[in-house]
């Protein structure tokens, strides 16, 4: 991953631009666990700028159209199902296995080429989740079950806050983001973690102006998202075995900050030493803090 400052993203952006003006831009977030979610969760997303969004969805279907795949998601690349099962219907398992891992690839490609693009993801170690959420003692700490309880909402309050702090430091103007995310009935769960953020935190809210559901399979970007959990989700994996930091397998410049919340982190939440898990500084199990210099 890329060791990028703030004055990095700016000129990237901006260029050698010095006005003042209002910045918006969507993320989109997406979600990977276990089959189990006994071992590792995942919220992540993408942010950019929105005329880039347009190409990259563009290149994005250039990929899957030629092979019949009307849209991507991780789950079906990895089973040949869904969105995939044609190819395996047409090929059989094996070619139809070299061609989906070839479209992955192109796929990443896409990401790599958006040089505005950047990736944030919050992991959680599930070993650790389970093992404290069923004490009593988790269940009589206020700030655990209000916190950390429904590790969805946390886990996307998290990115939420990773994604507005950055885009708060782009520029000299007003910056503002759209969300939106996967429609599946996990939503509410999203919704109430969007909704405490911006209570919690008035003056980052402000600059949130929507978070809207939509269909995965008709919108390219959360496609993008969808890949970035995958990959967040294997570092989260690899990170909770050997306890040191896991680089990604892939779009290693595109990630800008990713963490991931431990035993260490939990504890603190429960002992009242740290608000949530992000408050950690020990968490990172991969990934790039923000320098101001």
């Amino acid at each position: 991953m890329r060791d990028i400052a703030i004055q990095d993203l700016q000129r990237a952006l901006f260029g050698d631009f010095r006005g003042c003006f209002a910045m918006m831009g969507t993320a989109y977030l997406e979600e990977s666990a276990d089959a189990t979610q006994s071992n590792a969760f995942v919220a992540a997303g993408f942010f950019c700028v929105d005329p880039q969004w347009k190409s990259l969805r563009r290149a994005w279907r250039r990929v899957l159209r030629p092979h019949g795949i009307p849209y991507y998601r991780t789950a079906d690349w990895r089973s040949l199902e869904g969105s995939f099962k044609p190819l395996r219907e047409k090929w059989g398992n094996e070619r139809a296995r070299a061609i989906a891992d070839k479209v992955r690839s192109r796929l990443i490609d896409v990401l790599n080429g958006g040089d505005l693009l950047i990736g944030f993801g919050f992991g959680v170690n599930m070993h650790d989740f389970w093992e404290i959420d069923r004490t009593p003692d988790a269940k009589a700490c206020r700030q655990w079950m209000r916190e950390c309880h429904d590790y969805h909402a946390y886990g996307f309050r998290n990115v939420f806050g990773k994604i507005i702090h950055t885009v708060m430091q782009l520029g000299d103007g007003d910056n503002y983001v759209f969300f939106e995310v996967d429609d599946s009935s996990r939503f509410p769960k999203v919704k109430r973690a969007y909704d405490r953020f911006k209570r919690k935190y008035p003056e980052l809210g402000e600059r949130m102006l929507s978070l809207v559901p939509m269909d995965d399979k008709k919108i390219p970007e959360l496609q993008m998202a969808d890949l970035l959990a995958d990959v967040g989700r294997e570092m989260t994996t690899r990170h909770i075995v050997t306890r040191e930091r896991a680089e990604p397998s892939c779009i290693k410049e595109r990630i800008l900050n990713f963490d991931c919340a431990h035993r260490h982190s939990m504890l603190r939440v429960l002992s009242g030493e740290a608000a949530s898990m992000q408050d950690d500084p020990n968490s990172s199990a991969a990934g790039l803090t923000l320098r101001s210099s």
